[in-house]
């Protein structure tokens, strides 16, 4: 494998895949080395043998999956290649769901729990690895593995793991770098250069010292939601950055039919919509199944206005075993603040 990955590092390099100048990352960061596999499309036989070493990598650690999916758009047609040549069913992520035809986040044929590999081609901090898998989790896959060609070491693979991701990598930058030297294609001063970028220009690093400053900052929210810790507010963040919106929609009405109505009419344009269960007259359980379906389909996040007020036992029961069943469908919910701390951590009992 090493000799298959000295071969197409060469041929990377010959074809303006691996270049040395200026060039800007997230974050602003100004790098030395860019590596651009995109231009591996023009050249199908190193873009199969990227997709080889790619399978490689998961057969060594014996990863197993029904489904890959490429994190749209630069990895896809490496991930197209992996699938046709090995056999395995390919999942296709939308970055935004469109206003028209099935208006799915997640294109492809799979089944509730099936494992979903995602399949990228360069991580820098793994922020797009983590928006994938957050689709693909939210439409009932399983995501615990990523495989990537070249890992930047800025601190991407960390990241990933604090969401549950192993990250796979091909070759690393330091590993690229050395396979290049002894070629005589590039000269120490540049290994140097680049060791150097790498040590200042740490993901984890720059998010903390953000976190820390004094000084305000403008965030994306895309930057927001690599930096949150609660699944909702991650979760919001990611839906916000992708479809551009932060407009939330109050469903204030008493048919269920109407809110249905409203909820697929505004969801492209909405990140949450809020409702009343219990103002629903009409209320039966197969509306939940159907405001469900119009959350994934229009990709937002439901929000029950339920205001729970009582003592910390009776709201945990309320949330986890009432009527409305209200944990297992909403994404955010809401209390008032006069029960005390007891109403919120009997809330926060049934999500532990």
């Amino acid at each position: 494998m090493e000799k298959q990955l000295a071969d197409v590092v060469l041929k990377l390099h010959d074809i303006q895949g691996v270049k040395f100048g200026t060039f800007t990352l997230k974050y602003g960061m100004r790098t030395p080395i860019y590596v651009d596999l995109r231009v591996t499309i023009s050249f199908p036989d190193i873009l199969d043998a990227v997709g080889d070493l790619l399978w490689n990598a998961l057969e060594q650690k014996e990863i197993n999956c029904e489904v890959v999916c490429g994190v749209p758009y630069g990895a896809l047609p490496v991930a197209t290649c992996v699938s046709v040549k090995q056999h395995v069913p390919m999942l296709f992520r939308r970055k935004e769901v469109k206003g028209y035809g099935t208006r799915k986040l997640v294109e492809g044929k799979f089944n509730q729990g099936d494992r979903c590999v995602v399949v990228e081609d360069v991580v820098v901090s793994g922020q797009s690895i983590v928006e994938t898998a957050e689709a693909l989790r939210q439409s009932g896959l399983r995501v615990s593995d990523a495989v990537v060609f070249l890992d930047r070491e800025q601190g991407g693979k960390q990241i990933l793991a604090r969401e549950g991701i192993t990250l796979h990598s091909v070759v690393t930058l330091t590993h690229l770098l050395e396979i290049l030297h002894e070629q005589g294609k590039v000269n120490s001063e540049m290994m140097e250069e680049v060791k150097q970028f790498q040590k200042e220009n740490q993901c984890l690093q720059i998010i903390s010292n953000e976190v820390l400053t004094s000084k305000p900052k403008t965030r994306t929210f895309g930057e927001r939601a690599l930096m949150a810790q609660q699944p909702a507010a991650k979760q919001l963040f990611n839906v916000i950055h992708e479809k551009k919106t932060n407009l939330a929609f109050a469903a204030d009405v008493s048919s269920c039919a109407k809110v249905l109505e409203l909820a697929d009419k505004v969801g492209p344009y909405i990140c949450i919509l809020k409702i009343h269960i219990e103002l629903l007259q009409d209320y039966t359980h197969d509306f939940i199944h159907k405001i469900q379906e119009l959350s994934t389909k229009h990709r937002f996040l439901i929000y029950e206005d339920h205001k729970y007020s009582d003592i910390g036992s009776i709201v945990n029961r309320q949330y986890e075993h009432g009527f409305y069943g209200v944990v297992d469908w909403a994404h955010i919910t809401n209390a008032h603040p006069l029960p005390g701390p007891a109403v919120l951590n009997g809330l926060k009992k049934v999500l532990r």
